[in-house]
């Protein structure tokens, strides 16, 4: 894969974070909360426990706030994503 390639699939791949971060960003404030994910994750017909979700804002929030940014969860995702 050249360069470009490369480039132009990683920025396809934030396009797509973005789009599903906005989707969970309910109050549209720049972060997710455990109300709003379980919320989203509701209206997509995925029904999670407590804490489950807590489990996976702990694990997402890699600025320690209780909340995950929109840079947190690039950096997750693409994480996710290499594995």
């Amino acid at each position: 894969m050249t360069m470009v390639e490369h480039q132009s699939k990683l920025a396809h791949r934030l396009d797509e974070i973005e789009a599903a971060f906005s989707v969970f960003d309910i109050s549209r404030d720049g972060y997710l909360t455990t109300a709003e994910v379980k919320r989203a994750m509701a209206g997509l017909n995925m029904e999670v426990d407590q804490r489950t979700v807590e489990e996976m804002m702990s694990f997402a929030d890699l600025e320690g706030n209780g909340n995950v940014s929109l840079d947190s969860f690039k950096i997750v995702m693409l994480q996710a994503m290499r594995n």
